[in-house]
Order: structure tokens, then C-alpha cells, then sequence
């Protein structure tokens, strides 16, 4: 199932806010209740100094043991006149505000929490050194709950209240906030394979900008792949092109010959030119190959100077000496053996076609170096500075059977093992070195 980036900011920040007003909320009312339950304890603290005040007068002790119902709701207020207390003097109970309930004498101070018949009560009791008297006054816990309903109710209410406005404002403004996404996908589908041009908008929100550049950087290389392979479809149209046509006609020259005598020369014309196709589709095969891999093919350790030995021992050449050398004993390195055998392969067939007739060629391994210098006429920087690209032949090429695919492949392997390779032209010597990663 798919997931929605506006639901899901929508759901979560709902969510946070709503959880973050909960925890809000819980804090103030446990903080609230604290608080209510400190002033109805002052409440009980001061009814027990004002109720002191009254009993410790002797006329009080002498005339009554109990307070009217006026004298009690003058001194007491609306809380307090629900609540109740007691006073003795000397073991003696000399005060009950209620005759319906009476207490036996407490023999602690401060506030307790007490169960009487069943009900919590609220209780704060003293007692007084001089004059002998203890008073108890006492709070039925309902009283407190009752305050703390009515707070919860009054802080509960604002919240639901509130958190509805904040919620089509969080979701208004997510709406808004990605309205650019919508139209970036809307100028993303705009493009076409024609028109891969850069994406460019000032308005682009910053967090989008390094999205923005990694997509613009994919169409730079879509658009160079594009035109690569247009180019090498041109090439390989045009290259094929050349030794088909030749073909066709040394088979219609055979077909339509009179003379038995040529007929061998036209068909090895014919079978040269097969060769070449061969080796020309050989080449795009690799070379398509190659464009399509990447840094993620198998690897292994092996020796490149066997490797380098056993392919110069392979060639046989009736004008050109090969010469193979090693500098080191050391020559281990971690590559594809089947593309740097292609390697090895293209660079040398290259030093034959492009080096005199008698002379010598050397290949040289030393670590992770190969170098392969043949005599042959110099380069130009200028022709030094295509002679890696698709189907490009120099001038001097002493063989024109070649596709002038060799050192572009030759590079594409190297730069799949994250190495350099080189070329050099002086005095009469070129020089092929390759460097592995």
C-alpha cells in the first residue's frame, strides 16, 4: 500500500500536538490539584486557629459545650461549613459541630488522612500547652473531588475546543507546504527525451534544492548516454557498413566469375572481409558490453605478468619481434582476468598494426604497471588527443583492417578498475601505459 507524505505529516504532527496539549494538560491538573488540596488544607488550618479562638474563652467552656447553628455559620464559610471538628480540654470534649458524629480524642498532630463509617476524611489536628485544648477538624474528601471535576471540566473543555481549528491549520499549512512537490512532478512529467533540459525554478523550497541538483545531474548524464549511444549506432552502422559491402561484392565478382584462376584471390578477399565483420561485431559486442557494466563485477586476485607472458607467448608474428620483460616478482592485482585479457588483447594488436615491419615490441610488467612501446611514426598531441575515442584510427595505422575500437575499449576497462591509462609518442616511439587501481 502506498503511503502519502501529506497523511502521514498530517497523522503525526495531529498526533504530536495532540499528545503534546495531553501532557500539557495532565501537568497543569496534577500541578492544579496539588495546589487545591494545599489551599483546602490552609482552609482547614486556619478553621482550626479560628475555631481555637472561640473555645478557649472561659465563658464559652462554662455556658456552652456546643455552637448554635448561627454562631457556626458566621464563622464558618461555605466549605467550611461542611466540614467537621471537634475540641476537648483536659480529655474532656468541650466543642462537636455535629452531634451526629463523635470522635474520640487524636493523639497526633498535623494532617492525617482518617476513614470514618466508610468516608475518607481530610483531618488536622493541634494541641495547645497552655490551655490544654486540642482541637480536630476535619474534611470529607468529596469536597476536593468536587473541585478537581470542576477543574478538569473547565481545562478539558478549551482543549477538544481548540485542538479542531489546530488541526485544519496544521492541515492547510502541509497542503500548502507541498504544493511545490505537486508541481515539480508536474514539470517532471513535461520531459521528454528530446527536451532533457536542467530543471530550474528560484522558487524550489531549499530542502528540495539538493533533490533538485541530483535530478538535474541525471538528466546531464541521461542526455550524454542518449548521445552516446546515438553516436555509436552512427559508427557502428557506418563501420559495418564498409566491410558488408565489400563482401557483397567480392561474392557477386566470384559468382559472376569466368576466370578459375582468380577465384582463389576472391575468395580470400571475400574471407578477409568476413574476418574483419567478425572481428568488428566481436568488438561492439565487448564495447556494448562494457557500457552497460558497472563497478560491481566480479573481481579476483591473480598475476598480471603471467597473464601479460602467456598472451605474448600466443603471438606469432613473422615481421615484428615481441618482447616480454618483468621488473618485480610482486605483480598480484584484484581485477575482471576476462577484461584485462581484453585489455592485454587490444593493446597488443595495436602495437603490431600501428609498428613498423622488423621491429622489436616490448611489453613490460613491474607491480601494478603494464607498458607495451612499439617503433612505429609518431602521433601528433592532436591525434594523442582522440585516439581513445569510439572508431578512431591514426593516420600512420600500417593495417587498415582495424575497426578503431581497441583503445576505446582498452580505456573503458581501465576506468571500470579505477585506473589511468596513458599515451605517449616520441623519437619514434609510442608508449601504452596502464595503471591499476
Amino acid at each position: 500500500m502506498r503511503r502519502s507524505i501529506k497523511t502521514n505529516l498530517i497523522a503525526k504532527l495531529s498526533g504530536l500536538i495532540f499528545l503534546a496539549l495531553v501532557a500539557t494538560y495532565l501537568a497543569s491538573f496534577l500541578n492544579t490539584k496539588k495546589e487545591i488540596s494545599d489551599v483546602l488544607d490552609a482552609d482547614l488550618i486556619k478553621s482550626a486557629k479560628l475555631i481555637f479562638g472561640v473555645v478557649q474563652h472561659d465563658s464559652f467552656v462554662e455556658h456552652s459545650a456546643n455552637l448554635d447553628v448561627e454562631l457556626q455559620q458566621k464563622i464558618l464559610n461555605q466549605f467550611e461549613y461542611k466540614i467537621h471538628s471537634q475540641a476537648w480540654k483536659g480529655g474532656k470534649i468541650i466543642y462537636n459541630s455535629g452531634e451526629s458524629l463523635i470522635l474520640t480524642e487524636p493523639d497526633y498532630e498535623g494532617f492525617n488522612d482518617i476513614f470514618v463509617g466508610g468516608t475518607k476524611w481530610r483531618s488536622f489536628s493541634f494541641f495547645d500547652e497552655k490551655s490544654q485544648i486540642r482541637i480536630l477538624v476535619l474534611e470529607k474528601n468529596s469536597i476536593r473531588n468536587h473541585l478537581i471535576r470542576e477543574i478538569i471540566f473547565s481545562l478539558l473543555v478549551p482543549l477538544f475546543i481548540f485542538f479542531v481549528p489546530l488541526f485544519f491549520i496544521i492541515f492547510s499549512t502541509v497542503r500548502s507546504e507541498l504544493k511545490p512537490l505537486e508541481l515539480l512532478a508536474l514539470r517532471i512529467e513535461e520531459i521528454s527525451g528530446k527536451t532533457l533540459k536542467h530543471f530550474k525554478n528560484p522558487q524550489v523550497p531549499k530542502e528540495l534544492q539538493p533533490f533538485l541538483k541530483s535530478f538535474n545531474s541525471l538528466l546531464t548524464r541521461l542526455a550524454e548516454s542518449m548521445d552516446s549511444e546515438r553516436r555509436f549506432s552512427n559508427y557502428a552502422a557506418h563501420e559495418l557498413n564498409t566491410p558488408l559491402a565489400a563482401i557483397k561484392l567480392q561474392a557477386q565478382l566470384l559468382a559472376s566469375s569466368k576466370h578459375p584462376e582468380k577465384n582463389a584471390e576472391y575468395l580470400e578477399d571475400l574471407l578477409a572481409g568476413v574476418d574483419r565483420s567478425v572481428h568488428l561485431v566481436d568488438q561492439l559486442l565487448t564495447l556494448s558490453r562494457l557500457e552497460v557494466d558497472d563497478k560491481n563485477f566480479p573481481k579476483e586476485k591473480f598475476d598480471l605478468a603471467k597473464v601479460a607472458q602467456a598472451l605474448v607467448l600466443g603471438r606469432c608474428e613473422q615481421n615484428q619481434k615481441i618482447k616480454f620483460r618483468c621488473a618485480n616478482q610482486n605483480n598480484e592485482i584484484k581485477a575482471n582476468k576476462f577484461y584485462v585479457e581484453i585489455l592485454i588483447k587490444n593493446l597488443l594488436d595495436n602495437a603490431i598494426k600501428y609498428g613498423f615491419e622488423n621491429t622489436e615490441i616490448e611489453v613490460e610488467v613491474s607491480e601494478k604497471i603494464l607498458r607495451i612501446t612499439n617503433v612505429g611514426k609518431e602521433i601528433s598531441r592532436q591525434e594523442i588527443a582522440r585516439i581513445f575515442d569510439n572508431f578512431y584510427r591514426a593516420k600512420n595505422s600500417q593495417d587498415q583492417s582495424g575497426c578503431g575500437l581497441g583503445l576505446s575499449i582498452a580505456k573503458k576497462i581501465v576506468n571500470l578498475h579505477s585506473g589511468e591509462i596513458f599515451f605517449e609518442s616520441q623519437g619514434g616511439k609510442n608508449l601504452v601505459k596502464v595503471v591499476f587501481g
